[in-house]
C-alpha cells in the first residue's frame, strides 16, 4: 500500500491550500510546483477532484474518538463485501502523479 503521494499544486486554489498549510509551506510548494503528503503525518491530505476544482481532504482516520475505521485505505474486497456501506462511500478521482512507500518513490 502507498504510504505517501506527490501531486501538482497548479490546480489547487490558494484558499484551499490555506486550510491545511502555513504561508511558508505554500510559498515552498509554489516554488517546487508540488506537494508531498504522507499518511503517517498528523495532517496528511489527499487531493480530490470535484467537477470544477481540487479539494484537499484529510487522509484517513487517526482519531480514537471518531467512529470511523482507523485506516487510510479501503480495500476493494471490503467495499465489494459491503463493509463500508454504512459510510455511503463514493468513487472519486485522486489526481496524484507519484506514490511513495517508506518515503521511496514506487
Amino acid at each position: 500500500m502507498c504510504g505517501g503521494v506527490g501531486f501538482q499544486i497548479k490546480n489547487i486554489s490558494e484558499e484551499e491550500l490555506k486550510k491545511y498549510y502555513s504561508s511558508q509551506l505554500i510559498k515552498r510548494f509554489k516554488t517546487t510546483g508540488r506537494i508531498e503528503s504522507f499518511f503517517g503525518y498528523k495532517d496528511a491530505v489527499l487531493p480530490v477532484q470535484s467537477k470544477d476544482k481540487i479539494q484537499l481532504l484529510s487522509w484517513g482516520n487517526k482519531d480514537d474518538d471518531v467512529k470511523l475505521p482507523k485506516t487510510g485505505w479501503a480495500k476493494e474486497e471490503s467495499l465489494c463485501e459491503g463493509k463500508w456501506n454504512y459510510m455511503h462511500p463514493k468513487l472519486v478521482d485522486i489526481p496524484i502523479d507519484a506514490g511513495y512507500e517508506k518515503k521511496d518513490l514506487v
